[in-house]
């Protein structure tokens, strides 16, 4: 009896173990292969760094002040409602003469967005897929379960990848469904073990 019960025990740890691994391994997968071939939007192919780092002229200590400017105020002001980033081009008294707009950073969140939003859909069709191959493959345990929680660890990546783009009652809804479709899949599971 103690030789069998340590046996069960054996096996549940190589089984646990082994799932682990599909779960670790697969979530690892998918997060590379997706940055491999639909990489994300990158900062510095939207932005110029120089404009917001601008070398200004190094002046020795001087009594120069800078003159207020109502206008180029103004145009920051309406840079920053816009939701543009101002920069200056300055004098050689290293005041500001002009102020420009750039909305690198809006168009970089922009195209997040829109990149997060397909990634999402991406990892819940994989994830879907995943868990039903997993719950089909559930005669071998290890390996159903590992597949199962790579899917749901797929969903979750995604999720996380988009979820601040959700709305409220949208983050409200996808959990319902997944909740409601992995209970489904345990029901269905367990009543074939049976």
């Amino acid at each position: 009896v103690y030789k069998s019960a340590l046996h069960t025990i054996n096996m549940g740890l190589k089984n646990f173990a082994l799932s682990f691994g599909i779960f670790i391994v697969f979530v690892l997968f998918i997060s590379y292969a997706i940055q491999a071939f639909y990489p994300a939007p990158e900062y510095k192919n939207f932005c110029n760094e120089t404009h917001f780092f601008p070398k200004t002229p190094v002046l020795a200590e001087t009594s120069v002040k800078c003159i207020p400017n109502p206008i180029l105020d103004k145009k920051t002001e309406e840079c920053y409602k816009s939701e543009g980033s101002p920069y200056y081009e300055y004098d050689s008294n290293n005041c500001p003469i002009s102020v420009n707009c750039d909305f690198c950073s809006k168009d970089f969140q922009e195209a997040e967005k829109k990149y997060s939003s397909k990634l999402f859909i991406i990892t819940i069709i994989v994830g879907i897929i995943t868990i039903g191959i997993g719950a089909l493959l559930f005669s071998i345990e290890s390996i159903g379960a590992g597949l199962i929680a790579g899917g749901v660890g797929s969903i979750v990546y995604g999720s996380a990848r988009n979820w601040q783009n959700l709305s409220s009652y949208t983050k409200v809804i996808l959990l319902f469904i997944a909740l409601i479709f992995l209970i489904y899949i345990g029901i269905r599971m367990n009543k074939k073990l049976k």
